[in-house]
């Protein structure tokens, strides 16, 4: 089940994979299509670096690992 990260007080992380211990493993940020993708991922790994999340996968989407 999804859960929103904080991030600087009001924006959260659209999806957090959460462990059985509850800390969270990935975190998920969703964009339209019609949005830069890169704004995307550089959005992920502020809030990744924010939970000490250390490895960051991107996928914009079209099924394209970055």
């Amino acid at each position: 089940m999804g859960s929103q990260a904080p991030y600087q007080g009001h924006l959260f992380a659209d999806y957090a994979l959460l462990g059985i211990d509850g800390k969270p493993l990935a975190v998920v940020e969703a964009k339209k299509t019609s949005v830069d993708a890169e704004k995307g991922k550089e959005q992920a790994r502020i809030y990744a670096e924010k939970i000490q999340k250390t490895t960051e996968k991107f996928v914009d989407g079209t099924g394209e690992d970055k």
